[in-house]
């Protein structure tokens, strides 16, 4: 577990390069995450398989649990980022991700829809924020528009698909909650 304060993002960023520990770095203060569950996990799983197979490996990446740079905010620890990554650059986070993907139970669900995608807005880079819920057949995407607007879709079908046409990716929910649900 980090230290409850970490006097600069340096600090923090060290911490969590030595440790591997999942934690955020919000306004001076680092903050523990819990683990997730087994179908949290197995969500991440189903989505990190899909988008690693459908990323470059070269400059586009899909990653765990990454760090995410948040101006004015901190550090950040989404469930999945996509975004580009060179080996040259800092191994414990990721700057101007594509998307982020938050898999929600009760105890983050609050934090995920609130909090932290306020944060994410402010990332320029952002095209999809998804939330995917771990208790129920349903997922939340908010895309980007060209005027710099948010939209809003809810997938809650067993034909429905997590499309992000940027990237080339498009995932049946069924594919999405293999392991969880049964469609």
């Amino acid at each position: 577990m980090p230290p409850d304060t970490l006097p600069v993002p340096t600090d923090f960023l060290a911490w969590a390069r030595r440790s591997g520990g999942r934690a955020e770095f919000v306004n001076g203060t680092a903050q523990h995450l819990p683990a997730g569950s087994l179908a949290h996990d197995t969500i991440c799983g189903n989505l990190f398989a899909a988008l690693h197979a459908g990323a470059d490996g070269i400059d586009r990446h899909v990653f765990l649990g990454a760090l995410v740079e948040v101006p004015g905010v901190g550090y950040l620890c989404p469930d999945l980022v996509f975004g580009t990554w060179s080996p040259s650059d800092d191994e414990v986070h990721v700057r101007g991700p594509q998307l982020v993907v938050e898999v929600t139970s009760p105890d983050t669900a609050a934090r995920d829809r609130g909090f932290k995608w306020k944060a994410m807005q402010t990332i320029a880079a952002l095209e999809r924020y998804v939330l995917v819920d771990e208790a129920e057949w349903s997922v939340e995407v908010f895309a980007r528009g060209a005027d710099d607007g948010w939209r809003y879709e809810r997938l809650t079908g067993t034909e429905d698909a997590l499309s992000i046409p940027s990237i080339g990716f498009a995932m049946p929910l069924a594919a999405v909650y293999r392991g969880v649900f049964r469609a």
